[in-house]
């Protein structure tokens, strides 16, 4: 891929307000619409156990009403002009962003630092929506392509935070009070642990002035303890569930923090193996054989461990069939490498994905926040299309003998098979 033609310069202005809260902003010329993401360095990881699930449930919480607006008043003001006002829960942070045309940021800023801000927390809320989050437990337990991977968290992670569910148990959320939702924001939704990033048809001075005047976060800094990864020594778990008509399989083995540079050598083995329909996997299990529908590869990083791993859905009697394709996949790997071909073909996919991601603004917006977060720095386009070129043939077969290798690998089942016998 030549790149030559495409820009890769980015205008990002950063700003530390009083309080420590730090401000990005990028204008990106001839769009419509402006993403404002308030970031909170905060996660199920960092939670008690008495309260596990509480990151999440205040996400949930700050939209059922403000000292000023009523939970439907909050959902009207932004869907009434086209916007869009969102919110997710992480490990390791929480985000809350909403969408708007240009006109109407005044609006968007007003509404999502009230959200913030002036939460009411009222008791007969948190009781109807504790009701709300418990179905939301409930549905990721009827689905099973969800489930299967908090099952390989636990058993990936053993006793590391990483382990936990964010949505935390029935139990944890049914026991959260309102004294635990103050005390927690309280706690975390302090100056130094929040981030603003906007993205669109600003322009910096405005945003940084307008944004400094409508948040007013209390001083404070909350520390993330740094845990080394230590693997559970259970290799397969075959979990049985004889109401579903699949068998959910996922191979997973814990990897690298975002900190090391190997990542983009990880990167670039998923893809290969199965980052799309020319990936290695889709067309040995898929294509070639037939054993399935689904066949994909993944990768995760955070602060102090990650994982990479595949997933696929297969009929019961299919099972053993297409786990063997995928470690004889994963075999031809660590023994014969990839060659240069295969190499340029998946920095280039990589690459275009990348570059195609740079004209979303929500996607914008959100690169510069993990960035931030995870570097405490801008990591430019070019420096990470030089990391991807730097990738050798022989990086990414050493990363494969080091993540591959069935002794490496946790296997999870979730299905009518009770076990690979």
């Amino acid at each position: 891929m030549h790149l030559g033609s495409y820009s890769t310069e980015e205008r990002i202005e950063k700003r530390v307000l009083a309080p420590g809260v730090t401000v990005l902003v990028q204008p990106v010329p001839a769009t419509y619409s402006v993403v404002i993401g308030v970031w909170v360095r905060v996660g199920s990881r960092d939670e008690d156990r008495r309260v596990a699930g509480i990151t999440h449930f205040v996400e949930h919480m700050v939209f059922k009403g403000t000292e000023r607006r009523s939970a439907y008043e909050i959902a009207l003001a932004l869907e009434r002009v086209g916007g869009s006002l969102e919110a997710h829960t992480t490990k390791e942070y929480t985000c809350f962003y909403t969408r708007v045309l240009r006109e109407h940021f005044d609006l968007a800023l007003d509404v999502i630092s009230d959200l913030l801000l002036r939460p009411t927390l009222e008791p007969e809320q948190i009781k109807l929506e504790q009701g709300v989050v418990i179905e939301e437990i409930n549905n990721v337990f009827d689905t099973p392509d969800d489930w299967i991977f908090e099952i390989l968290a636990e058993k990936l992670y053993g006793e590391h935070p990483l382990a936990r569910p964010i949505l935390g148990s029935r139990e944890s959320v049914s026991g959260i009070t309102q004294p635990d939702l103050r005390e927690f924001m309280a706690r975390h939704y302090v100056g130094e642990n929040v981030l603003i990033s906007v993205s669109g048809a600003v322009e910096s001075q405005e945003v940084l002035g307008k944004v400094e005047a409508a948040f007013g976060f209390a001083p404070g800094q909350v520390p993330h303890a740094e845990l080394s990864v230590r693997p559970n020594p259970e290799t397969v778990h075959f979990q049985v569930d004889e109401k579903l008509t699949q068998q959910y399989l996922v191979l997973g083995s814990t990897t690298m923090s975002y900190q090391n540079d190997d990542r983009y050598a990880l990167l670039l083995l998923s893809t290969l193996l199965g980052g799309g329909m020319s990936s290695r996997l889709f067309q040995s299990v898929r294509e070639n054989a037939g054993l399935c529908y689904a066949v994909s590869t993944m990768t995760e990083f955070a602060r102090d461990g990650g994982f990479a791993g595949t997933f696929l859905a297969v009929s019961p009697e299919n099972t053993k069939p297409a786990l063997d394709l995928v470690w004889l996949e994963y075999e031809k790997l660590c023994r014969d490498g990839i060659s240069q071909r295969e190499l340029e073909d998946t920095r280039d996919q990589l690459k275009g994905s990348m570059l195609l991601g740079m004209e979303n603004v929500a996607s914008r917006m959100s690169r510069m926040a993990k960035n931030e977060i995870y570097f405490g720095r801008q990591i430019s386009v070019s420096e990470i299309l030089r990391a991807l070129d730097a990738v050798s043939c022989d990086d990414v077969a050493r990363l494969a003998d080091a993540y591959l290798r069935r002794e490496k690998n946790v296997l999870i089942g979730l299905g009518p098979v009770a076990s690979l016998q």
